[in-house]
């Protein structure tokens, strides 16, 4: 009897257990339509499914196309039969009616209210990888693998209009996915410095305007290659720090911007003439932003000449050093002259 107890207490335990693991695995779930709304949730189910990822950003009541193309193409039930098999589908809509959904003031019921602050921190959180896009029309969308690492993009024209004509244009791209996803795939195995070249490779090849989606893995760099055995570890370093500090300038966050610039600087992470630029950098933004903590600039142009002291921007922090001493020397004189005459 003591002996079933047991077994019956480990086989309830190992029950629970499966459950939690369960739930704690459990996949976020799509719209009615199929769609996700989030990338980092449009990620996790293109992993767990290998499927490739298409991110459509939407501006219904801002632009002519958004709400017709929503309705008619990727709220059809043709659409989720037609991509549902090999794409997860992502869609960023920043239209008239998603925004007043998301204002708090206009809902009275606490549940209201609630999913209008969700739905409001969701779409801060897309229109901040958004703008790092440089988008220039809407409807566009975003080809990406299963990372959501984006590699092209396309913007509405009659390719749009129906979803065969679009899924005839996706079709075009699927060389593409495969090579991507291969590249990609490079950085996951082999030696340290393999990985890091594999890494060095999509960076070459990959255009910059598409550098915003992949900045996880250039911040990944350094763990890849604690030992900085293949040389590329600064250099491919600064590439995050670079598109994380675009972020918050993109959005008038010059505080931010300044502190991920300066914290990478005074890091491990970089070297040379990154960890100068990344020092020049954060001084810039200071400058740029009106600061009129001097000596605290100067610390950062003085720290760049340091890191690299050689360089031509070596020389320009030096110049720039000089001019500013001597300006403020110059008023510290005029100021003592003035109390001098006061005194007389």
């Amino acid at each position: 009897m003591k002996n079933k107890k047991i077994v019956f207490a480990v086989s309830a335990l190992c029950l629970f257990l499966s459950l939690f693991i369960s739930c704690g695995n459990k996949l976020p779930q799509a719209d009615e339509h199929g769609l996700y709304h989030e990338l980092s949730d449009g990620v996790k189910v293109a992993k767990s499914e290998k499927k490739n990822i298409l991110l459509f950003i939407t501006m219904g009541g801002f632009d002519a196309e958004s709400n017709d193309f929503v309705s008619n193409v990727l709220h059809s039930a043709e659409y989720k039969s037609s991509f549902g098999g090999k794409y997860v589908t992502v869609l960023f809509d920043f239209g008239s009616e998603a925004y007043m959904n998301s204002e708090v003031s206009h809902f009275t019921s606490d549940e209201e209210r609630k999913a209008a602050e969700a739905l409001n921190a969701q779409i801060s959180r897309n229109v901040s990888l958004a703008r790092t896009l440089n988008l220039t029309y809407t409807p566009c969308v975003f080809l990406m693998n299963e990372d959501g690492y984006a590699f092209a993009d396309e913007l509405y024209s009659e390719t749009f209009d129906s979803v065969s004509s679009l899924y005839e244009m996706i079709s075009d791209y699927e060389d593409d996915f495969v090579v991507m996803q291969e590249m990609v795939d490079a950085t996951k195995k082999g030696s340290p410095v393999e990985r890091v070249e594999a890494v060095n490779v999509i960076y070459q090849i990959v255009e910059d305007k598409y550098l915003p989606t992949l900045s996880g893995l250039f911040k990944s760099v350094p763990v890849m290659d604690k030992k900085k055995e293949s040389d590329l570890v600064s250099y491919l370093y600064f590439v995050y720090v670079m598109e994380e500090s675009k972020k918050f300038t993109a959005a008038g966050d010059f505080v931010s911007a300044v502190g991920v610039l300066r914290d990478a600087a005074q890091s491990e992470n970089l070297e040379g003439e990154e960890k100068q630029q990344a020092f020049y950098m954060a001084a810039e933004l200071l400058i740029q932003a009106g600061a009129s903590d001097v000596p605290a600039i100067l610390g950062l142009l003085n720290n760049a000449v340091l890191a690299s002291p050689e360089t031509d921007l070596a020389e320009t922090c030096r110049e720039i050093i000089f001019q500013a001493t001597q300006i403020l020397s110059g008023s510290e004189e005029g100021n003592t002259s003035e109390s001098s005459m006061e005194e007389k």
